[in-house]
């Protein structure tokens, strides 16, 4: 392994890395799952664009005043061009309220991704900011749970609108809370009160397609050797048991509710198929740059055909039939470069010696949260709109800002559970040998 000063010319230069510049990172994270809550104090500048804008004010004097070297990955080069081309299609499709909303949100998380590249340099801040993303996620789903069970909501949804969006948000923060469960053994009560929490919301919301997102990520999981088939059946048994504890303390508008979600799925199912069609459909009359960003709703009249039942809010409801009818193929193609490059990244980010000899170790623990949040969200994709929801961003951010870091320094962090004090001290008494790498 290279010494630690054959790779100090690598490291950033942190000295303009002041503690308020990152707490204004930590708390734009930390609003990322309550984006639907906060829209104050207008309903288009909100306290997470305002957070936002001082992120970006504090990295731009930073580089400025400091000379700080910008860091640029292969995602956030596919995503600038994403926004290029998501520009082009507003610009041919005229210029209309929705387009212009929905390229803007192309471009803001786009600047997110970039900004979160130049914060996290190194892996202690990494580790804070997965956390404050685990701890926000746990509070809106808790939140959420209560709202439902109490028949306050008909699905729960939390701080996010649309029960599916907010579905699609925990499961991709899912893996991550169990990695920290698994390596933060002092912290296992927080941790496992947090995919409690999860579980429970993401049932809450009676989204198939999360359930189908986390079902294809078990599979995977299990295929792998990443987890064991009897604690994976035993973590189900856990969320089941708890489910029927917490319907048997809710009230009897939940029972009615749920009586009425089970009622209108099959015509999901249908509408689902019919939107599905008429988006194949305006990608083939417009192929090069799609009707326009999120004008699917205006044009839908002119294709939807053969309609179960009328909804409040018309939705591709898949991420890439999405991205081919509203911004065209090249857009669709640049997309898909995006998601190749955010994979490449997390490969390079939690790169491991023996990787491949014990999918299980310790060492491997980060990778598979990674790869099973990846999944989740690619899976998920075919059943929401999810190009400019923030789970494929965020692992997208993570993942480039981790494989920046220097190779020892992205493996330095203890990986291991760390001794008890009184293993320590049979240890030392010579009664069992000591644990390698203490």
């Amino acid at each position: 392994m290279p010494r630690m000063s054959d790779n100090s010319s690598l490291r950033p230069d942190t000295r303009s890395l002041r503690p308020d510049t990152r707490f204004f990172m930590l708390v734009l994270i930390a609003l990322l799952p309550w984006q639907g809550a906060l829209r104050f104090p207008t309903h288009s500048i909100t306290i997470v664009k305002l957070v936002g804008a001082l992120l970006f004010i504090s990295v731009l004097l930073a580089t400025l005043l400091h000379d700080r070297p910008l860091r640029f990955t292969p995602p956030i080069a596919w995503a600038a061009l994403l926004c290029t081309v998501a520009t082009l299609s507003l610009v041919a499709s005229g210029l209309s309220p929705v387009s212009i909303s929905e390229t803007l949100r192309y471009w803001t998380l786009t600047l997110f991704l970039f900004l979160v590249v130049q914060m996290i340099d190194s892996r202690e801040v990494f580790m804070q900011a997965l956390r404050v993303l685990c701890v926000s996620a746990i509070v809106g789903a808790a939140w959420a749970t209560v709202q439902f069970l109490d028949g306050s909501v008909a699905r729960a949804s939390g701080p996010i609108s649309d029960p599916n969006d907010f579905a699609y948000f925990l499961a991709a923060v899912l893996p991550f809370v169990a990695y920290l469960f698994m390596r933060e053994p002092q912290r296992r009560w927080l941790w496992g009160t947090g995919l409690a929490c999860l579980a429970l919301g993401i049932l809450g919301s009676s989204s198939r397609g999360a359930f189908l997102a986390l079902g294809v990520t078990a599979l995977w999981a299990i295929l792998t050797r990443r987890v064991a088939p009897r604690l994976l059946l035993g973590g189900l048994a856990a969320v089941a048991l708890m489910a029927v504890l917490a319907l048997g303390l809710s009230s009897a508008r939940t029972s009615q509710n749920l009586k009425v979600r089970q009622n209108g799925l099959s015509s999901s199912v249908s509408l689902r198929q019919v939107y599905w069609s008429a988006a194949v459909r305006m990608s083939t009359n417009h192929p090069l740059l799609g009707i326009g960003p999120g004008r699917f709703e205006a044009v839908s009249p002119g294709y939807v055909r053969n309609t179960p039942k009328l909804e409040h809010e018309v939705a591709v409801n898949n991420t890439y039939l999405g991205v081919l009818s509203e911004d065209g193929a090249i857009a669709l193609l640049l997309f898909l470069g995006f998601l190749v490059a955010t994979g490449r990244q997390i490969l390079i980010a939690t790169a491991y010696p023996g990787a491949r000899e014990d999918p299980r170790a310790p060492g491997n623990w980060l990778r598979s949260a990674f790869l099973a949040s990846f999944i989740v969200a690619l899976i998920g994709g075919i059943f929401f709109s999810a190009q400019l929801s923030t789970p494929l961003w965020f692992i997208a951010a993570f993942a480039s800002a981790l494989a920046l870091l220097p190779a020892d320094e992205r493996s330095s962090a203890p990986y291991a559970r760390a001794p008890s004090a009184r293993r320590v001290g049979r240890a030392a008494r010579g009664d069992i040998a000591p644990t390698p790498g203490w």
